[in-house]
């Protein structure tokens, strides 16, 4: 009995090294949880102000993330990293002309998104009229008395956009023209085909302005995120003018993209009609006119002012 006794303590003892053995050999780790997927945000869009630029996006999918926008000057390795970020976002204190690199990245706790990324530039923006300073910048009907123009000159190196009178055969250099009438407004580079017959100086006005291939409702230049560079707005290179009727949906304004020059020495730039109280872009003081908000590249070949 004694020596079953031992022989079978002897085999437990066995087993039991044996598992051990076993457990030591194939360790089991338990493995760390997959980390969380972070979405991206989308639809990242800017539009210029004066120094600064105006970022949105669409929101991550993902759930608790935050947003961190980067950015610098193209081409510089120096960034700018602005945590905790919302959307609109403004970035200030930029130089007007330079071409920034944006991107912004969708952050939960340690994870990160791939980054989204734009490319922008500020730009100037223009209300009043240099002549005389304190005007709100406008075109007049052509009726219109001599000293209410109903042309536009927009020459940064004079402070900004003026209106001239399109009867003075002198001036050479208007850049938009504009029929102001009571129900529509035809407006559109000086040297559109529209405005011949009805312009007597229509021959000698800029015919190096082209203007964007459609216009658009929108609330104010603000308004108009664009999610790539103004100059893909220009596929038609178009010369002709548009008709825009005088009320648009929803009491909107109207904006449309402009670019001055030569293939590769653009300056771009925006333009806004504002509508008046009672909606409707025309407005009258004794005579008929419209209300302009101008962003302008002055930086040549910078497709960015909007």
């Amino acid at each position: 009995m004694k020596f079953k006794h031992l022989l079978m303590s002897g085999l437990i003892m066995a087993l039991a090294g044996m598992f051990v053995v076993g457990c030591n050999e194939n360790p089991v780790d338990n493995p760390d949880p997959d980390p969380t997927t972070v979405e991206p945000a989308t639809g990242l869009q800017a539009l210029s102000k004066n120094g600064a630029v105006m970022l949105q996006w669409t929101a991550s999918t993902t759930t608790g993330v935050t947003y961190t926008v980067e950015y610098n000057e193209k081409g510089s390795t120096d960034k700018t990293t602005l945590a905790d970020a919302t959307s609109p976002l403004e970035v200030t204190s930029l130089t007007n002309g330079t071409i920034y690199e944006f991107s912004v990245t969708a952050v939960k706790g340690t994870e990160s998104s791939t980054a989204a990324t734009i490319e922008w530039a500020p730009a100037d923006r223009y209300t009043t009229d240099t002549d005389p300073g304190s005007a709100v910048l406008r075109i007049y009907e052509k009726s219109a008395p001599t000293g209410k123009g109903s042309g536009l000159i927009i020459d940064p190196a004079k402070g900004g956009p003026s209106n001239e009178s399109v009867a003075n055969g002198v001036i050479g250099n208007i850049q938009l023209v504009a029929d102001v009438q009571g129900n529509q407004i035809i407006i559109g580079p000086g040297n559109a085909p529209e405005f011949n017959g009805i312009f007597n100086n229509w021959g000698n006005f800029d015919d190096n302005v082209q203007v964007s291939d459609v216009s658009e409702p929108t609330s104010g230049l603000n308004a108009w995120y664009l999610d790539s560079k103004l100059g893909d707005l220009f596929t038609t290179s178009r010369k002709s003018a548009y008709t825009i009727a005088n009320q648009q949906a929803g009491n909107q304004g109207v904006a449309f993209a402009f670019r001055l020059g030569s293939a590769g020495s653009f300056k771009y730039g925006k333009v806004f009609i504002v509508p008046g109280t009672n909606g409707q872009l025309v407005q009258n003081d004794g005579n008929n006119y419209i209300v302009l908000e101008i962003s302008f590249q002055n930086t040549q070949g910078v497709p960015y002012a909007k």
